[in-house]
């Protein structure tokens, strides 16, 4: 591998993490500013992703810096594979019981949804960014990490797209039932996100 390249592919995957740190923290706090089920749903998959980012930084790191056989290379893949589907297969099932709670017992979303409307916006940016960035590394040297990155990056612009509408829903439709709905659909929009992050996190020419 190209040994400028890969110096720019794992700072990029540096700067990605030390970005998305502040997701979770402050998408927690906006979750606690409004009852929406989307923001809910937003805090747990950015917190996931997060982790997912680690691993597969770590991941990438100690290959990049050991000769390692094929076949020890390749348990390495399948052992992050199976943490990333893991670990976001959880985060799908939780957001989808909150999504069937919400379903039976409907309320019209209440409170301050501003900030997580703000954090959405800059995600959407932020995530685009990197998509494009990604999907540049790979076409330049064909790499699954990177191949990974973009496809996770480009999942995460379309639902931060999302989390866009339906919090903006609760705002400008504020105290009517059509908040309700379009809410409840950006929760369903992400728990069909992750679970097809968890389909793509197992096959084989992902990792």
């Amino acid at each position: 591998m190209n040994k400028i390249l890969m110096d720019r592919k794992e700072k990029t995957m540096v700067l990605a993490i030390a970005l998305s740190i502040w997701g979770p923290v402050v998408t927690g706090i906006a979750m606690t500013m409004t009852d929406a089920s989307t923001q809910m749903a937003d805090f747990l998959r950015r917190t996931i992703e997060f982790l997912v980012l680690v691993t597969v930084w770590l991941m990438y790191r100690y290959l990049a810096r050991h000769q390692v056989e094929e076949h020890h290379e390749q348990r390495i893949h399948n052992t992050a594979r199976l943490i990333i589907a893991l670990v976001i297969g959880f985060s799908a099932i939780s957001t989808i019981m909150l999504a069937v709670i919400k379903t039976t017992a409907p309320v019209i979303p209440t409170g301050n949804a501003y900030l997580g409307l703000s954090i959405a916006f800059l995600g959407l940016l932020v995530n685009g960014s990197f998509w494009r960035r990604y999907r540049q590394f790979d076409r330049e040297t064909p790499h699954p990490i990177m191949l990974a990155q973009s496809r996770l990056y480009g999942a995460k612009t379309v639902v931060d797209f999302c989390v866009i509408i339906a919090l903006g829903s609760t705002i400008v439709f504020s105290g009517l039932w059509v908040s309700y709905w379009i809410d409840l659909s950006g929760t369903y929009v992400i728990a069909i996100y992750l679970l097809f992050s968890v389909y793509l996190a197992s096959k084989r020419r992902i990792l």
